[in-house]
């Protein structure tokens, strides 16, 4: 791990630089920022079965998809793979929603005069 003041490479797991001092990482903070990206990846994973699932479909691909892209960004810093496979399951659970949403407004559109 890099230090972001002043660049020196220290242990992985050191809690702050040998050269400057400077925190590097809080132990609580990482915990918690990994469960909030955990939970975050499962909760894309979920609104994304939800959107192919329920007819609530746009307003859970969306959330799902957006979810899916926040984990992925977060893991960039602190990778964690679980997170990461399970977010890409999100996003592309909410892309399939998305798409069946835009499948049933077309065929809605053609066959309008039979509904309507």
């Amino acid at each position: 791990m890099y230090c972001p003041k002043c660049g020196t490479q220290n242990e992985d797991n050191a809690f702050k630089c040998v050269q400057c001092n400077t925190v590097l990482r809080s132990a609580i903070a990482t915990s918690s920022t990994q469960n909030i990206v955990f939970f975050m990846a499962i909760g894309s994973l979920i609104l994304g079965i939800l959107s192919i699932v329920t007819c609530f479909r746009v307003f859970a691909s969306i959330p799902a998809i957006i979810l899916g892209f926040n984990v992925k960004k977060k893991n960039k810093l602190n990778p964690a793979p679980l997170e990461s496979a399970i977010a890409t399951l999100g996003i592309i659970f909410g892309i399939i929603g998305s798409l069946a949403t835009l499948f049933n407004i077309l065929v809605f559109w053609s066959f309008r005069r039979y509904f309507l």
